[in-house]
């Protein structure tokens, strides 16, 4: 969804929407420099390697993930904050041919990482859009479910955020948010990362914030070791 505020306030205010990724001069940061290391190659290049990571299907766990998704061959799903794509191949299995899976990103250069996959692939069902980090800019009434895997705690505007995912989903449609309890863990060891730091909401602030912006919380489910299964819809 287009956010038409943020486009104007870009308009009038470009050097201060330029440092902040397009969001609104007026609306601060929940979490100044958590998204910095994208704006630099070897930054971009750590996290590749930990998107990537050998193994890493041991601890997300892809399959169950997709069945608690409970995803039907036809439906459209919509990955936002979708990244190199990880996630992207199992969604497009998940809503075979007759489906669609809109993967969103708001670094050009992880997108040119999945358009490479895509390609690879055959996965012809899916559609790589550019977003920003206060607009999805996937088209409205679209998705039946919105998946944000592993990069909830990366919305620095969670407002303008939450609320183009509204726009964006379907009548019930579902938005599920799948990321971190904040407290470490083996990853968060293995590749040096301070969970108190980087992530600056467990659960229960997470649900809060996500009802104070227009969902409902319907779910959580706690199959995986390291992170939750959220399920809201809007409200």
């Amino acid at each position: 969804m287009r956010n038409i505020f943020v486009a104007s306030a870009c308009l009038l205010v470009l050097t201060a929407c330029a440092s902040t990724g397009g969001a609104p001069a007026t609306d601060p940061s929940v979490a100044p420099g958590i998204n910095d290391r994208y704006a630099t190659e070897e930054g971009r290049a750590a996290s590749l390697g930990i998107f990537e990571a050998e193994g890493r299907d041991q601890y997300q766990r892809p399959a169950e993930i997709v069945r608690h998704l409970e995803l039907k061959p036809g439906d459209v799903v919509c990955e936002v904050g979708a990244g190199s794509g990880y996630f992207t191949p199992f969604l497009s299995k998940a809503v075979g041919s007759t489906g669609r899976v809109y993967a969103e990103d708001p670094q050009a250069e992880f997108l040119a990482v999945l358009e490479k996959k895509k390609a690879a692939q055959a996965l012809n069902n899916i559609e790589i859009v550019k977003g920003t980090y206060t607009d999805t800019n996937i088209p409205d009434g679209l998705c039946d479910v919105t998946i944000i895997l592993d990069a909830y705690h990366h919305f620095e505007w969670p407002k303008p955020m939450l609320e183009a995912i509204k726009g964006d989903s379907k009548p019930g449609g579902r938005l599920v948010i799948v990321d971190f309890y904040r407290r470490q863990n083996a990853m968060f060891d293995k590749f040096g990362v301070d969970a108190m730091k980087h992530l600056r909401l467990d659960l229960d602030g997470v649900v809060r914030e996500v009802e104070g912006h227009g969902w409902n919380h319907v779910d959580t489910r706690k199959f995986l070791d390291y992170q939750y299964f959220a399920v809201f819809t809007p409200r």
